[in-house]
């Protein structure tokens, strides 16, 4: 059996819903939030089969769903600490042309933390 190398960058395009709320504390600097909503994958794909390389440009892969939270602290104003977890999960198929096809299940989990600035 053949090798075959392969890259597949994804990247994803997402519309999310979310609600925010504070956690209790009256008026205070803490801030939770949820949310969900659909999104596309737009993956781009290079490989070699029987060494010849293909590339498959960006395209549209499929689609999924997303679900977040996180938290919010107000260190200003205008400036904020941030910590969040978001899962999305779907199903992506490409094209490899002259007729190679890809397909797979995408499951991914990301912890962000960060600075938000509020205008």
């Amino acid at each position: 059996m053949k090798r075959l190398p392969s890259f597949l960058l994804a990247a994803a395009a997402a519309l999310c819903a979310a609600y925010r709320w504070n956690p209790g504390f009256t008026d205070g600097p803490w801030e939770a939030y949820a949310g969900a909503g659909p999104l596309v994958y737009l993956p781009h794909s290079e490989a070699a089969i029987n060494e010849v390389p293909e590339n498959g440009g960006y395209q549209y892969g499929g689609a999924g769903g997303q679900i977040f939270a996180g938290t919010e602290l107000r260190v200003s104003a205008h400036v904020a600490l941030m910590m969040a977890g978001k899962f999305d999960a779907g199903s992506v198929e490409l094209d490899l042309d002259p007729a190679a096809r890809i397909s797979t299940e995408v499951r991914t989990l990301n912890l962000i933390g960060g600075v938000t600035f509020h205008f």
